[in-house]
């Protein structure tokens, strides 16, 4: 499709599309699943929609709910089920009221959630940047003059050279 020149291109238009891609599902899932942060940034706007709130410590518990910090402010979740103890990490979904109440309509506990928020970003960025250094390190070897890299002699068999020019 693209000349060997044109190398660049076939770098830039995948990541082009994909950062795209990104910053678009960024902008979108806010305005359509606001999380309980954006809430409290504007109440106003978020007055009954429902939200859901990730992974966050148990601060006090009272009769009719508990309390969790968010951003520095505390929030009042209402929930009438059996309470999570102190210091437990839940995630919660549920009705945000302002100026600062969730009605809780789900409350899990999340035992395992740093192992599972860095752990898995961890591990797949990791494997993703082994295979790269794979790739890039079988085509190119490492150099003192011309250049840092250079490309090996012995290659797998990728886009052929370009032709030679001129007489020898």
């Amino acid at each position: 499709m693209l000349s060997n020149k044109a190398w660049l291109l076939k770098f830039l238009i995948p990541v082009g599309l994909f950062a795209g891609l990104s910053l678009d599902s960024v902008i979108r899932l806010g305005t359509v699943r606001p999380c309980l942060p954006d809430c409290m940034r504007d109440p106003e706007r978020h007055d009954g929609r429902r939200v859901w709130a990730g992974p966050r410590r148990v601060e006090e518990i009272r009769n009719d709910g508990f309390f969790q910090k968010v951003d520095g402010k505390i929030v009042r979740i209402r929930w009438s089920k059996t309470q999570p103890p102190v210091g437990k990490h839940v995630a919660v979904r549920g009705i945000f009221r302002k100026p600062d109440i969730l009605e809780a309509d789900d409350v899990r506990e999340e035992a395992n959630w740093h192992l599972e928020r860095y752990g898995g970003v961890y591990g797949i960025s990791s494997v993703v940047l082994l295979g790269w250094l794979w790739y890039f390190l079988k085509r190119f070897r490492l150099g003192v003059r011309g250049g840092l890299f250079h490309p090996r002699d012995d290659a797998p068999p990728g886009d052929p050279p370009p032709p030679a020019t001129g007489n020898v």
